[in-house]
C-alpha cells in the first residue's frame, strides 16, 4: 500500500498504557459509542490475518465454513427456550413483515435450525462446521475495550454428534484448534474448567495473563489444572496439592459440552432416528484476541507485532528527493510476494519514524537525505536491530527474518 492519504490518526503515548491504548494510539482502533469499537485499516489487517489463519487450521480439523445471515429468527430463540433467558443480551429488531428478529450474538439455533431442515445420513456425524463474522449483545456495562464489547467478531465452532463418546473426542479437537490458534499468535493460554453455573453444563475456558483486571483464575501446583476464581474448587482435590496460584486474566476461548440442551427442544434429531443430536461448540472472540495481542507484543515506543500477525512485512519511508527510488523498491519487493507499506506522508521524517514505532511492522526501511542512492537504513522493530544495507542484503535480511519467525509473506 502506497501511504499518503490514509486513515492512520496516531496519537502519542502518555504514561503506562493497556493492549487497548496501544491499540488507539497507533491508529488501529476508534471508539464510536460506548462499548462499539471500530477497526480501522490496520485493524482490519490484523483480523484478516487471524481469520485466514483460523480458517486454514479449521480445514485441517475437517470443520467447513458456513456464512449465516446476521438476522435470527426469533422464533428459533423462543423455540430452545433461550428467547426469556437471554432476553436483557438480545439484541432485537422487527422487519418489514412485521416479525421479531434477534441480530445474532451467537449461532447454535441456527445451526441446528440449518441441520433439521436438510438431508443427512446418520453416518455423516459428527458434522463440523465453523462461523466467522459480526455479533451484537446488548451489553449492560461495556468497558475495558474490545474486552467487554457491544458489538465484536467471533469465530465460532459446532460439532454435531450422536453419542457422548462423540462429544468428548470433539471436544478435543475443538480444544486443538484454540490452542493450536493462540501458539501461531504467541500468546500464553492456561486452560481453565468449570461447571457452567449459567448453561448448566461442562465447560472449557481458555485464558491468557492480562493487565486487564477483568477476571481472576487459580492455578493448582500440584496438577498445573486452572480454575475459575468464582467457581468451586473440587477438581484438584484429586492431585494432593492444594496450593493455588491466582493470576489476572482474560478469557479467550471456551469449549462447551451443550449436548442435548437446544437439541431436544428444538426436535433436531440424528438422521432416521428419535435420538436428539448432541452438540459441542467452541468460540474465540476475536476483538480480545486482538487487545491482548497488542498487551503481549509492544514496548515503550509502540506495538511489535510478529510478521505472521503484523498488517505489512515491510514499512518503507521516503524523503521527497527518494521518493522515485522507493517506487522502484516498493514494486520489487511487491513483485517477490511481500506485503509493503510505503510511506509518503508530507510530514517530517522524525514524524514518520516515530509513527513506524507506534505501528509496530516487523522491518522498517527509511529511505533518507543522509544515505547513498541504493542505500537503506533498515530496522527490525521487535530486536531494535539496524543496519544499512543495499537492495540484494535488504531482501537477504527480509526472507531470513520471514524465516525465522516462521511467517508467510
Amino acid at each position: 500500500m502506497i501511504y499518503a492519504h490514509g486513515l492512520f490518526p496516531t496519537q502519542r503515548i502518555t504514561g503506562e498504557s493497556d493492549g487497548f491504548a496501544f491499540l488507539k494510539a497507533a491508529g488501529y482502533v476508534k471508539t464510536v459509542s460506548a462499548g462499539c469499537i471500530a477497526l480501522l485499516p490496520f485493524g482490519v489487517l490484523v483480523i484478516r490475518n487471524i481469520t485466514e489463519t483460523i480458517r486454514h487450521i479449521a480445514a485441517e480439523y475437517g470443520f467447513s465454513e458456513v456464512a449465516l445471515p446476521l438476522l435470527q429468527k426469533r422464533e428459533l430463540w423462543e423455540e430452545s427456550g433461550r428467547a426469556a433467558k437471554y432476553s436483557g443480551l438480545l439484541c432485537e429488531t422487527t422487519m418489514g413483515d412485521n416479525k421479531r428478529y434477534v441480530i445474532n450474538p451467537t449461532q447454535e439455533e441456527a445451526i441446528l435450525d440449518l441441520f433439521r431442515s436438510s438431508t443427512f445420513h446418520a453416518d455423516d456425524l459428527p458434522l463440523r462446521l465453523f462461523h466467522i463474522g459480526e455479533r451484537a449483545r446488548n451489553e449492560i456495562r461495556p468497558a475495558y475495550g474490545l474486552i467487554r464489547s457491544r458489538c465484536f467478531i467471533l469465530a465460532d465452532f459446532y460439532a454435531l454428534c450422536r453419542n457422548k463418546a462423540e462429544i468428548e473426542k470433539e471436544t478435543q479437537i475443538l480444544e486443538q484448534i484454540i490452542m493450536a490458534i493462540a501458539k501461531w499468535t504467541e500468546l500464553p493460554v492456561q486452560k481453565a474448567s468449570h461447571y457452567s453455573s449459567t448453561k448448566g453444563v461442562p465447560t472449557y475456558s481458555y485464558w491468557i495473563p492480562s493487565t486487564t483486571k477483568l477476571c481472576n483464575v487459580t492455578i493448582c501446583r500440584g496438577c498445573g489444572i486452572s480454575y475459575r476464581v468464582h467457581e468451586l474448587l473440587t477438581s484438584c482435590s484429586n492431585c494432593g496439592d492444594h496450593k493455588l496460584d491466582l493470576i489476572e486474566a482474560i478469557e479467550i476461548g471456551h469449549v462447551v459440552q451443550i449436548g442435548k440442551a437446544l437439541s431436544e427442544a428444538m426436535s433436531a434429531v440424528v438422521p432416521n432416528t428419535k435420538t436428539p443430536v448432541q452438540m459441542v461448540i467452541g468460540g474465540i472472540g476475536l476483538n480480545r484476541f486482538l487487545q491482548l495481542m497488542a498487551e503481549h507484543h509492544h514496548d515503550k515506543n509502540g506495538l511489535t507485532w510478529p510478521i505472521r500477525i503484523a498488517p505489512y512485512v515491510v514499512h518503507m519511508i521516503a524523503t521527497p528527493e527518494r521518493e522515485k527510488e522507493a517506487r522502484d523498491l516498493y514494486v520489487m519487493l511487491k513483485r517477490a510476494g511481500y506485503t509493503i507499506l510505503l510511506d509518503l506522508r508530507a510530514r517530517s521524517l522524525g514524524w514518520r519514524l516515530i509513527d513506524a514505532d507506534l505501528f509496530g511492522i516487523p522491518i522498517r526501511v527509511v529511505l533518507g537525505n543522509r544515505t547513498p542512492i541504493g542505500t537503506f537504513d533498515v530496522k527490525e522493530r521487535r530486536t531494535g536491530i539496524e543496519t544499512k544495507a543495499d537492495t540484494k542484503k535488504l531482501f537477504d535480511l527480509i526472507t531470513e527474518l520471514v524465516q525465522k519467525e516462521g511467517g508467510t509473506v
